[in-house]
């Protein structure tokens, strides 16, 4: 029975963390089903439980929030003058997430626990099997970018990002074509310093022939700009060319500068500028 009383306060507690901690939504929810449906605590608990959990009713909740706060806003956003002093920390909150939401922490909980074991296997993710593997399709240039990345000693674990799992997805808003849109760095790694202190760090392969690539590197820009300590690196790889890749790093003004002030309609001007650098492959990525 205790265990599972603490079962249920786990669910709890996840199901509150996924509603972005408004507890009196989901008490709402709990209490509503508990008198209008007879249903018992442990069952009104397991099914917001299974709510939070499942992605499609997640995911059609946001689209219906960030709309439902457009119309407010369309409607009541000329009298934003008149909101009292103490209420305009809730209004810019309200406002600004009907924008992309910037979070700081990222709260990874895996959505698939089994492996196929079909694809290469990769040690230091900080998903992975009772051995200590995680079995992941990669393509080549992605496979020799977490080959050398792991090659650094500094480097105690990784993270291979996903753009379907809002549990497990780290995301990084971009303009483009006059409208926001999310990108989905490939790779964060952990590398820990001379201090002992952990930092994280993105390598992102970026094909600088596509044609968002622009876009998404000013999205960098900003975002980096807004939040300058949340990564401790950041870099940006292009394609392999003459036998090299190269990268920008995008945590140094002067790139940072070069980029904002870019007009063009390629990458590929960047990458094979005067401020981007070879990327080393290690000579025993696989």
């Amino acid at each position: 029975m205790e265990n599972d009383a603490n079962r249920m306060v786990a669910y709890y507690r996840q199901a509150v963390n996924k509603f972005a901690g408004a507890s009196d939504i989901v008490k709402s929810y709990i209490n509503r089903n508990m008198k209008n449906e007879s249903e018992s605590y442990d069952k009104a608990v397991a099914r917001i439980s299974a709510v939070a959990a499942c992605f499609e009713i997640m995911h059609g909740l946001e689209v219906w929030a960030e709309n439902k706060t457009h119309d407010l806003l369309d409607v009541y956003g000329p009298s934003r003058y008149a909101v009292s002093e103490e209420n305009k920390i809730r209004w810019d909150r309200i406002e600004g997430n009907s924008l992309p939401y910037v979070n700081s922490k990222l709260n990874i909980n895996a959505s698939v626990t089994r492996q196929n074991q079909d694809y290469d296997c990769y040690p230091k993710h900080i998903i992975c099997d009772d051995n200590g593997w995680a079995y992941l399709k990669l393509n080549d240039l992605e496979k020799k970018i977490v080959w050398t990345e792991l090659s650094h000693s500094i480097t105690v674990a990784w993270y291979r990002n996903q753009s379907r799992n809002l549990n497990a997805s780290l995301s990084i808003p971009y303009m483009i074509g006059g409208e926001w849109e999310n990108m989905y760095p490939d790779f964060i790694f952990f590398q820990k310093t001379g201090n002992g202190e952990i930092v994280r760090t993105i390598v992102d392969p970026h094909g600088d022939w596509l044609g968002d690539s622009v876009a998404k590197l000013k999205g960098y820009v900003k975002y980096l700009r807004d939040y300058p300590k949340m990564f401790g690196s950041v870099l940006a790889v292009a394609d392999e060319k003459n036998g090299e890749c190269r990268y920008l790093d995008l945590m140094t003004p002067k790139v940072q500068d070069a980029i904002d002030k870019f007009t063009g309609s390629s990458a590929k001007d960047l990458f094979l500028g005067s401020l981007s650098r070879t990327y080393k492959i290690c000579p025993d990525a696989k």
